[in-house]
């Protein structure tokens, strides 16, 4: 999922930072995602920098994401949990999505 996002959003002209094991950022950096970080990373360090935060493998914690937005960014998960459901619900950046075939 991860991949699709990000040559969706390299296509449509927008840049893109992402996370991953260090056994795929050579790759990921060949898809255009810069800086490319460790799963672990410390969020200060990309404060305020993003209007999205697509959590593909669902496991960023909701501060850490908050941490990075721009103001009124948005954040998309899209592993559901019943935490993660109601937390959409209200007003904020939290987004969880679902989709079926």
């Amino acid at each position: 999922m991860g991949r699709a996002a990000v040559r969706f959003a390299r296509a449509r002209g927008a840049s893109v930072a992402g996370s991953c094991r260090d056994t795929a950022a050579g790759e990921a950096r060949e898809l255009g995602v810069e800086p490319v970080v460790e799963f672990g990373f410390d969020p200060a360090d990309l404060t305020g920098r993003f209007d999205l935060v697509f959590d593909t493998p669902g496991v960023l914690p909701f501060a850490a994401a908050r941490m990075l937005l721009k103001p009124r960014g948005t954040i998309i998960d899209i592993v559901p949990t019943p935490a993660k459901m109601i937390r959409s619900t209200l007003p904020g950046p939290f987004r969880a999505m679902m989709a079926g075939r």
